[in-house]
């Protein structure tokens, strides 16, 4: 057969280790890209998300001036009607809004912990009555469901490194439960995301690597 020939049998072995080469430096490349711009991702929302609560930095500071008693005082009605309620109001939802970017793994929770901790402790301790009437009023039992998770994961994290403060909360047993069941779908979330982010390469290099040289064997025995 043709094959026998040895010069037409080093041009497609010389063919094949060119194109394993062009396909390394290829997927490489594309792997490197990828990560840069994730990086530049990165950094863009971890920046939005530390200023993300200060365009209500001062309700925060109101609540955070207040005795635990006045804290527990605090009513938000449904629509809000003072500035006070909506600023408080629109507050939570920020704060909401974070624990969602938290469930579906866009930033660290370190991050948040660090920036939000005692903010997420105080807000919740101070609007959880308010935000559990709405919940029985509009029949939502999942409303601002993340907020109240990231305060649990805050009151955690608190009595680990801030043990000697006395304004944390100890969660009950029921959202216990719940906050476990939203982290075991934190997890499921961060698998799939992991599953098409960039460091699924290497295992497609590895099988187009694998692929070419076994088309290269086929060729040579032809």
């Amino acid at each position: 057969m043709y094959w026998d020939d040895p010069t037409l049998n080093y041009i497609i072995q010389l063919t094949t280790f060119v194109g394993v080469i062009v396909t390394v430096v290829t997927l490489f490349y594309l792997l490197y890209q990828l990560k840069l711009s994730e990086s530049m991702h990165r950094f863009e929302a971890y920046k939005t998300i530390l200023e993300f609560g200060e365009e209500y930095r001062d309700a925060r500071l109101k609540l955070e001036a207040m005795t635990p008693e006045q804290r527990n005082s605090v009513i938000i009605r449904e629509p809000p009607v003072t500035k006070d309620e909506i600023e408080w109001y629109q507050l939570a939802r920020r704060l909401d809004m974070l624990g969602i970017l938290r469930l579906y793994g866009v930033v660290p929770v370190k991050l948040l912990m660090h920036f939000y901790s005692r903010p997420l402790i105080t807000v919740w301790t101070s609007l959880n009555k308010s935000i559990n009437e709405i919940r029985d009023k509009r029949g939502q039992r999942g409303h601002m469901n993340s907020f109240e998770m990231l305060a649990i994961e805050a009151s955690n994290h608190r009595r680990i490194y801030h043990e000697d403060e006395k304004d944390n909360f100890i969660p009950t047993q029921e959202q216990s439960i719940r906050y476990e069941k939203w982290r075991n779908l934190h997890r499921t979330l961060r698998k799939e995301k992991e599953t098409g982010s960039f460091w699924s390469l290497p295992k497609i290099l590895k099988k187009e690597i694998g692929c070419l040289w076994s088309l290269s064997k086929i060729l040579k025995k032809e």
